[in-house]
């Protein structure tokens, strides 16, 4: 199945499937359901698919679907390519151009040179599809409840939970258990913000981010929403940068360093899954913005480590 990495919203709200990197960490959501590049029938067996969805989770399920709709949505462009291939006449110059459009599909040369097979079963392959992703839809419907964060972020939890079990039965590389458990203890502690006030208590790393941000400040400003942006959206990031810096007190030199910080964590942390303790920080200022944070302390919870950390990142006078 195809990998979508870009941010994909769940709900309103901003815990995301990409929210936890899935594929870094290697969750999958099923092994069952393969790419069609080079098949001319999907091999799965549906009712085994449709068995496995009882055991997945929202946020599972939810990947799943997208997943099945973006394989269903190549095999469509498939077929309209190759209509649009056969409209056209036969000599030397069209078929060197139909090779070349059907190698960005296929890579298989039997299908290369003979599309009849994918034809045949692209109604097979869009039943199976479409089949799998109705009893998806019927299994998401029995999350009968707000999806608010808490919601998502328990999902979260669970899902990465799962992941660790299998890491650890598996005998997995400790780095790859390091990535989990770190992951798992950032969306545990999405209201406690200990890890990044910690950092800025070590007055060395905090000296040299704010030298940064005074010798280059436009360099500095560049770097951290470059960081920023490999995660989140333009809008998202406008929108978190508005609410961190008015609980600054509109500090514009306060607000630099504290991105520039985090985005320090963000690049140096990924092998780690550190990183994910500054995309929940991310995700808790969209979630207040959209009206969906539901977390212990709310928004005075939240606001107040904001404060707290401004205190720090502000010019000592």
């Amino acid at each position: 199945m195809a990998e979508n990495n870009e941010i994909m919203e769940i709900t309103s709200g901003y815990v995301s499937v990409e929210s936890v990197e899935l594929e870094e960490t290697n969750i999958e959501t099923n092994k069952e359901v393969v790419d069609t590049k080079d098949n001319n029938e999907i091999d799965v067996d549906v009712a085994e698919v449709i068995k496995d969805l009882h055991s997945m989770n929202y946020i599972e399920l939810s990947k799943f679907k997208n997943d099945i709709e973006a394989e269903r949505q190549n095999l469509i462009g498939a077929m309209n390519l190759i209509k649009s291939i056969e409209e056209m006449g036969n000599n030397e110059e069209t078929d060197d151009t139909k090779k070349i459009a059907l190698s960005n599909i296929f890579e298989d040369s039997e299908f290369l040179e003979d599309t009849s097979k994918f034809k045949e079963s692209y109604n097979v392959n869009i039943t199976k599809l479409d089949t799998i992703k109705s009893e998806i839809e019927k299994e998401i419907e029995k999350y009968n409840c707000e999806k608010g964060t808490k919601f998502l972020t328990d999902q979260m939890i669970e899902l990465l939970n799962k992941k660790l079990d299998a890491c650890i039965k598996n005998n997995a590389l400790a780095f790859s258990i390091e990535i989990v458990k770190n992951t798992l203890d950032a969306y545990k502690n999405r209201t406690n913000l200990s890890y990044i006030l910690n950092q800025i208590k070590d007055s060395r790393l905090l000296c040299d981010v704010k030298a940064d941000v005074v010798l280059y400040p436009d360099k500095t400003v560049i770097k951290s929403n470059n960081e920023f942006a490999k995660y989140f959206t333009e809008h998202q990031i406008e929108m978190f940068d508005k609410y961190v810096i008015e609980n600054f007190n509109n500090d514009e030199y306060a607000m630099k360093v504290f991105k520039a910080h985090l985005a320090r964590i963000l690049n140096k942390g990924k092998n780690q899954g550190k990183h994910n303790y500054v995309k929940v920080i991310v995700m808790n200022a969209l979630d207040i913005v959209e009206n969906v944070y539901d977390l212990e302390g709310g928004k005075e919870a939240f606001d107040n480590q904001l404060k707290e950390m401004y205190s720090y990142y502000k010019k000592m006078s």
